[in-house]
């Protein structure tokens, strides 16, 4: 008996005997491999995502506005997709803030800004920036220049 099943099990092996698991992994995988392959066919996606402001954040592409809080204060989760401008060969992308509230003669202590730069959900930027200097009106301005960022 032990001789027959020793047999069976030799005989599996040479002829390549496969499960019915192992071809629905097989194929699972070929499946996996190509997906990657399919979302390389999408059009990338740019974004500034502004996640805490305090007090008002400025987006600019070149000499464009394309987003002003206003005013505000807090965590956020703001999207501002600035895809079609780096499709249309933008060249820089700044973001300003200012502490306090217009028309910026008052005290306000504390002011920061928090936010990413995305390509297609990929991190490309993190940018964190604070002050208890008491200053008021514009307090930070980073410029990004676009060819190099990607």
């Amino acid at each position: 008996m032990k001789y027959i099943f020793h047999s069976i099990f030799y005989l599996a092996i040479a002829f390549g005997c496969t499960s019915p698991n192992s071809e629905s992994k097989q194929e699972s995988n070929e499946e996996t491999q190509s997906a990657p392959a399919e979302a390389s066919n999408q059009p990338d996606q740019y974004k500034v995502v502004l996640r805490q402001i305090d007090n008002r954040a400025i987006v600019h592409v070149d000499d464009s506005v394309i987003y002003d809080s206003k005013t505000v204060a807090g965590d956020f989760n703001i999207e501002v997709d600035i895809t079609k401008y780096v499709e249309e060969g933008a060249i820089e992308l700044r973001v300003d803030l200012y502490n306090g509230k217009e028309p910026y003669n008052q005290l306000d202590t504390h002011w920061d800004i928090v936010y990413d730069i995305m390509r297609n959900d990929e991190l490309v930027e993190f940018v964190r920036e604070s002050g208890d200097d008491g200053r008021v009106g514009k307090v930070y301005s980073e410029t990004f220049y676009l060819d190099e960022l990607w």
